[in-house]
C-alpha cells in the first residue's frame, strides 16, 4: 500500500483567500479575491489533477 500526503493550507482575510498545496516536494500557491466561488474555481481543478495522478 502506498501512502500519499497532500497538505492544503488556507489563509482567509477580508480581501482574499490564499491557499498553498504541498504534494510530493512541490508547492503551489493560489490567491483569489475573497469570494468562495472564485476560490473553488481556482483550487478544485488542481486538487482533481492531483487525485488523478495518485489513483
Amino acid at each position: 500500500m502506498n501512502n500519499y500526503k497532500i497538505v492544503v493550507g488556507v489563509d482567509v482575510s477580508k480581501n482574499s483567500f490564499t491557499a498553498t498545496v504541498l504534494y510530493d516536494n512541490k508547492k503551489e500557491t493560489f490567491e483569489v479575491k475573497s469570494d468562495p466561488v472564485e476560490f473553488e474555481k481556482k483550487i478544485k481543478p488542481y486538487l482533481k489533477s492531483l487525485s488523478s495522478q495518485i489513483c
